[in-house]
């Protein structure tokens, strides 16, 4: 159990490590030295080409894919100066985007609204402009529409309404379309603001090509083609949303185009999105295309997971001398920090950026391990023993301790790394820096550790001395508890013998007044000796030796010249602590299993004597033989019981039948104790 910590605190480290190479390295191309960046390594199946079309047109691969943009309002047009050339082009247009979108509004602004959108909020126009609409307001419905300028002039009614960039491609030496560059407005949310176009046709311009020219602009207006550089090409190079740069003169509206208007607009486009990314690409990658920061939140709560588990799994190598060594005590936990610092920071990275390399090669990891994770420890852990040994001294108190160790390990991570990179930076790359600026990252990372480290001292001292008060509790409990159990001892012990007495002195009443007058003044002795000691659970030898005296001098009164005792005592031990009635049941259960049985005179003999194992207390007597097996009764399980609370397991309780029958109580040197009064 003591290496399970360890054990695990080393596979957590290991683990740390060695994931970003080898996940790394399960992506580098096959038979190729080189690695692999493109989206492909992160695939878990074949990729969809349609998807990818719209994958790879309407994001980047910057974590923002889910803020696609798309008209959340209804799609509306507003013509001005327009032919009818012009209008039915448009008209086409509108009916084939209808049939392609059917679950969204596809219309001329004043025919949704009522009104021409010149005239909305002007000050003939009294509308309040959060007025709604069908669902929407109307000021967002006025942001929305698209605004189609069929002109030549170089008068622009839609520039009045904000400093938009255009975009602009030349037809032709006069004619050219312009329509505007949402890629400075990309703080305006994942909808369309503003969206304008201006046709400058001239006559050399057939109406089938303006039907084709302005579908263009239409179908390009709907959705924003992003720069993407891993985006993989259309296998019809003149689709529609093919590139981000427009070419209106040679176009094809594929299947491709189809499909991406169609998701796009689908009520569950982004619902749909999703499920295709995280069914073909892992999670990391789908996470990071549709939302960087999220990856970013998610690898930062593994990482606070990872860093509680080394806190619990190397807390023992910071509170604790784990090692008999004591530099290896300073030495283990700077290691356990650094590689912590080194291999959490890397496997963040990984997790985080997805083309990012933390260990290219097995070299590159060694060298990092040597020169990130091994000079540092031994540096810092040889600056903390030695500042520790010099100023630490046991009889300080616990604060100045605390404090001391906090701050001494403090200073030895900031002094070596400040001289090391200011020595390296001034005379070996001669580049020289500011002394400060090498000091604050360490200051930092010091400080986190250093208190760190305080708080750990802290929390051990603390729990060291609730567990010590609970112990001390716990003791008090049991000492209650034992005190309790032997007064129920002895208030069994009592009464057991005052039946056995007063047994006695009735039968005598009948025969002998003499000898039942002194078997009752020698049993008011025996009450008399337990009145006096109510309360205590110690007594003498001495003391416990009368009692079992007047107790046989009882007994030899009922049986007369069939019963004989003595008693042998070593005269150093006669105030050595006993047990209060622990000898009286050894006699009494020799009277009445063993003497009482017999025809002729029995004999008693106690013995207490100090011997090689401890105290020895015997009880010979010439009764019938113990049975086999273990001796029962009331008296001796009386016995065992006051063994077992009084001296746990330094006391034992032996009987035999030969040569001598006797029963014998050994009490271990060490668990005996002086009497106190």
């Amino acid at each position: 159990m003591k290496h399970i910590k360890p054990t695990l605190l080393i596979l957590l480290l290991l683990g740390i490590f060695i994931y970003p190479y080898l996940d790394n390295l399960s992506r580098a191309k096959i038979n190729n030295p080189e690695w692999d960046f493109s989206q492909n390594k992160f695939l878990k199946k074949a990729a969809d080409p349609n998807w990818e079309y719209i994958k790879d047109r309407l994001t980047t691969n910057d974590g923002m894919g889910q803020f696609i943009k798309r008209f959340q309002t209804p799609i509306l047009f507003a013509l001005y100066n327009a032919s009818k050339e012009d209008s039915l082009a448009v008209n086409n247009t509108i009916k084939e985007l209808k049939a392609l979108l059917p679950h969204k509004t596809i219309d001329y602004f004043s025919n949704y609204t009522g009104v021409f959108i010149d005239v909305m909020f002007t000050s003939k126009d009294k509308s309040d402009p959060g007025e709604k609409i069908g669902n929407f307001r109307r000021i967002d419905l006025w942001d929305a529409a698209i605004r189609m300028q069929f002109s030549s002039d170089n008068v622009k009614p839609f520039e009045k309404l904000a400093p938009l960039k255009l975009i602009k491609t030349q037809l032709d030496s006069t004619a050219y379309i312009e329509r505007t560059d949402y890629s400075d407005y990309a703080s305006w949310g994942s909808y369309f603001t503003w969206p304008n176009i201006r046709f400058a046709f001239n006559e050399t311009i057939s109406f089938e090509e303006k039907t084709k020219l302005i579908k263009y602009e239409m179908l390009r207006s709907l959705c924003e083609i992003k720069e993407n550089p891993q985006a993989n090409t259309s296998t019809v190079p003149g689709a529609v949303f093919n590139f981000k740069e427009y070419y209106p003169q040679s176009y094809v509206f594929t299947y491709q185009d189809e499909f991406l208007l169609k998701k796009l607009y689908a009520p569950d486009f982004n619902q749909q999105f999703e499920e295709y990314m995280y069914s073909h690409y892992n999670w990391r990658f789908a996470m990071h295309y549709l939302s960087s920061s999220e990856l970013k939140t998610i690898s930062a709560m593994i990482i606070a997971v990872l860093v509680l588990c080394l806190v619990v799994f190397s807390k023992n190598f910071f509170v604790n001398p784990y090692f008999k060594v004591s530099y290896l005590n300073s030495l283990i936990p700077a290691l356990i920090v650094f590689s912590g610092i080194v291999g959490l920071q890397g496997l963040y990275n990984h997790l985080s950026n997805l083309d990012l390399l933390i260990y290219s090669t097995w070299s590159h990891f060694f060298k990092l391990m040597v020169f990130m994770v091994i000079t540092p420890s031994l540096v810092v852990s040889f600056f903390i023993w030695g500042l520790e040994k010099l100023f630490l001294k046991e009889s300080m108190k616990f604060y100045t301790i605390l404090f001391l160790k906090s701050g001494l390990l403090f200073i030895a991570i900031v002094i070596p790394f400040s001289v090391y990179y200011y020595v390296v930076s001034k005379y070996i790359t001669h580049e020289g820096v500011n002394v400060m600026v090498i000091i604050n990252p360490f200051f930092a990372i010091a400080l986190v550790v250093a208190i760190a480290r305080g708080v750990l001292l802290y929390l051990k001292s603390y729990s060291d001395n609730i567990i010590k008060q609970k112990d001390v509790e716990l003791s008090e409990l049991k000492a209650l508890n034992t005190q309790a159990e032997l007064k129920s001892l002895q208030s069994q012990i009592n009464p057991h013998f005052l039946y056995n007495a007063l047994n006695s002195i009735a039968e005598l009443s009948h025969t002998d007044a003499n000898k039942t007058e002194r078997m009752a003044l020698s049993l008011s002795d025996l009450f008399r000796y337990s009145i006096n000691r109510q309360g205590k659970q110690m007594s003498t030898v001495k003391d416990e030796v009368e009692m079992v005296q007047t107790y046989l001098e009882i007994e030899q009164i009922r049986f007369g010249d069939r019963l004989e005792f003595t008693i042998e005592i070593d005269e150093n031990l006669e105030n050595e602590a006993l047990p209060m009635f622990l000898l009286q049941p050894l006699v009494e259960n020799a009277v009445k299993h063993g003497i009482s049985k017999l025809e002729t005179k029995g004999f008693i003999k106690l013995v207490i004597t100090k011997t090689e194992k401890g105290l020895a207390i015997a009880v010979y007597d010439n009764g019938p033989d113990f049975p086999e097996g273990l001796v029962s009764g009331h008296g001796l399980q009386s016995v065992f019981d006051l063994l077992r609370l009084s001296y746990k397991s330094n006391a034992k309780l032996n009987w035999q039948n030969q040569p001598e029958k006797k029963i014998e109580i050994v009490i271990d040197y060490n668990s005996l104790r002086p009497y106190e009064r």
